[in-house]
């Protein structure tokens, strides 16, 4: 189920982690498959769309995260 599933490499290894850690509670021997994650580079947003969620918040909110983003 796990090897041919369609789930994502980090999914899989989130299961694995889950289940590893039932087996050790419930005392099973279980040796885990490995499975390599590839790191993925933050989402980092452009300046306008920040300035256009700022845009959307009330003026004490607003005025908040303009201080934040300048800072």
């Amino acid at each position: 189920m796990l090897a041919q599933g369609e789930s994502s490499a980090a999914d899989k290894k989130l299961f694995i982690t889950t289940y590893k850690a039932y087996a050790k509670y419930k005392r099973l021997e279980w040796e885990p498959p490995t499975v390599q994650v590839a790191d993925k580079l933050p989402f980092i947003p452009h300046e306008e769309e920040i300035d256009q969620v700022i845009a959307g918040y009330g003026r004490k909110t607003a005025t908040f995260l303009q201080v934040l983003k300048e800072t």
